[in-house]
């Protein structure tokens, strides 16, 4: 594989040198940044909490155009980048072995009015930019011990994390290993590097190495690479391969939850069961968008309100597919899947601040204090600092609200997180992290929940999940089951859900979700399945619906169970 395979490379890498003569005229580069959109008929992206950002450093430069959006976009960019900086390079083709930022992750530094941000942070990074491309050119001891300074500097930095390794790679791939989670995943659980390597980024796995480590692990796969009896020869090489391999892992894993038995009608339909998969796999937008029934742009909305909230709350009818929903959105935030970074619980009327958050227990011989599930796992996203952390709630309007969380209500706002408060059993002081998200479920069609607590949705956004049977993703679905009897639930229900939206006693919170129909495949879809789902998870929600209209009950009771002859 040559370098024929990667026109991106000579862009990229005399964009960098370029970049470098603005580190001491910003103001000269954030109008020409400016001026790149401006071409093209956009707004420069959002990158500090003011529209004109005051400041920047370079690697947020490369994250405009190294992060989740569609090729043909991120190729314009980088040709308006090349005319507004005057850089004659190859015309970008492909970006293989590319690894990029979510969207909501896309700076290196702290917005203004975020109180992790340091005055320094940006001059450091233009440091570390500075040593790195140093460094690359002359592998002394001298440029060596300077890399080092500057990294181990800015690794401590808010918003500075693996992100740190990807953009190394981006300004010289030929020098610099990319060790964001699919690489470190195909290095360490499908590669053949030998037992040392993979020793050694598994040590990593929850936080940034140090400068002098991070070397060594590069030069330790370079030396494997050159060695070898591996084709691949060079770092971008070794992604592009982390890549592909990833991209089959992902569709084993597919096939291998298509072949599972078809689950009946009595598991709910948001059963989340085949999280037994496995963790440390790697999970993209892609991924997200081939077994979550949104578009794209709902996704990007999606994830930008919960990256700038930290909580947000999905709602929407039965079977809308909102815990599934809720676990591939953590996954693909995180960009892998890693179950050990979320937790799930459910609130009902019994649930309480002792469960939630600390309480006194009984221990066999009286009472201890011991820590609820949200503040443990607090305590562990906060020794974790380097990694997102997800706890998700379902039915999170049937609990106590108030009582349940007390005191962290006001802890849970963004702009509070880190923020230190005492615990009503406690005198020490405790915070929620930042880098924790809070993912909450309602159903919206349970008539027997009062509204959710105020407090509550002033720090919550909310997010509407709708039925998705025309969706492309759904309809993609149901051409490849190729069967005519589910057609006709499906156009059956469509009708269904336009009557429920028209009923003035419910509307449309109530209708029936998409996921009642889901997991099944054209060689395992069955007549029995369906006559199932339609018998026991719809009828029973129409019975609840229209107690009291009995006649408009029994003509789709009628209909529904006539369907599939």
């Amino acid at each position: 594989m040559g370098d024929k395979h990667f026109t991106w490379i000579d862009f990229y890498t005399k964009f960098a040198d370029q970049l470098l003569a603005y580190r001491d005229d910003r103001e000269s580069l954030i109008r020409k940044l400016q001026a790149v959109f401006a071409n093209l008929g956009m707004d420069l992206p959002t990158l500090d909490s003011v529209p004109v950002p005051p400041d920047i450093d370079p690697f947020t430069v490369f994250g405009l155009f190294n992060k989740g959006m569609i090729d043909s976009k991120r190729k314009a960019i980088i040709t308006s980048l090349a005319q507004e900086f005057s850089v004659s390079a190859q015309p970008v083709e492909d970006f293989n072995g590319i690894p990029v930022l979510m969207p909501q992750m896309a700076t290196y530094y702290g917005f203004q009015n975020d109180s992790r941000r340091q005055p320094s942070d940006i001059d450091n990074l233009w440091l570390m930019y500075r040593a790195a491309l140093d460094y690359a050119k002359d592998k002394s001891a001298l440029s060596r011990e300077a890399f080092i300074e500057n990294f181990d500097r800015v690794r401590k930095q808010f918003a500075v994390k693996w992100n740190l390794t990807m953009a190394l790679y981006w300004i010289r791939p030929h020098d610099y290993m990319s060790l964001e989670s699919r690489n470190r995943w195909y290095l360490t659980e499908a590669s053949t590097f030998e037992n040392s390597i993979r020793a050694r980024i598994k040590e990593q796995r929850n936080a940034l190495p140090t400068g002098s480590q991070y070397l060594e692990i590069c030069d330790s796969i370079e030396k494997s690479l050159n060695t070898g009896s591996s084709e691949l020869r060079t770092f971008y090489e070794l992604s592009h391969e982390a890549f592909l391999s990833s991209e089959s892992e992902n569709q084993r894993l597919k096939q291998k939850a298509n072949e599972t038995p078809i689950r009946t009608a009595v598991v709910a339909a948001d059963d989340d069961s085949d999280d037994s998969i496995g963790d440390f796999q790697p999970y993209s937008t892609d991924d997200f968008l081939a077994e979550v029934y949104l578009d794209t742009q709902e996704y990007e909305d999606l994830r930008g309100i919960l990256g700038w909230k930290k909580n947000i709350i999905l709602q929407g009818p039965p079977g809308v597919g909102k815990t599934f929903a809720a676990r591939r959105l953590a996954y693909s935030m995180m960009g892998t899947r890693d179950s050990s970074r979320v937790e799930l619980v459910q609130f009902h009327q019994s649930y309480s601040y002792e469960d939630f958050v600390m309480g006194y227990k009984p221990d066999g011989s009286g009472f201890a204090l011991k820590d609820g599930v949200f503040k443990r796992f607090c305590d562990l996203a906060r020794i974790d600092s380097d990694n997102e952390y997800y706890f998700i709630i379902d039915e999170i309007n049937r609990g106590n609200l108030s009582q349940i969380f007390g005191e962290l209500l006001v802890l849970l706002e963004a702009d509070k997180r880190d923020k230190p408060a005492t615990l009503a059993y406690t005198d020490e002081p405790f915070s929620v992290p930042g880098n924790l998200y809070v993912i909450g479920m309602m159903n919206t069609a349970d008539r027997s929940l009062a509204l959710i607590d105020y407090a509550l949705r002033r720090r919550f956004s909310f997010f509407e999940m709708k039925p998705a049977f025309a969706s492309q993703g759904f309809q993609q679905y149901q051409s490849s089951l190729a069967n005519e009897n589910f057609n006709t639930v499906v156009r059956a229900i469509t009708e269904l859900n336009q009557d429920i939206t028209g009923d003035p006693a419910l509307g449309k919170g109530f209708c029936i979700g998409h996921s009642y129909l889901c997991g099944t495949s054209k060689d395992k879809i069955k007549d029995e399945w369906l006559r199932a789902v339609l018998r026991y998870d719809i009828i029973p929600l129409l019975e609840e619906y229209w107690f009291d209209e009995p006649e408009k009950l029994d003509t789709w009771k009628s209909r529904l169970e006539g369907l599939i002859q």
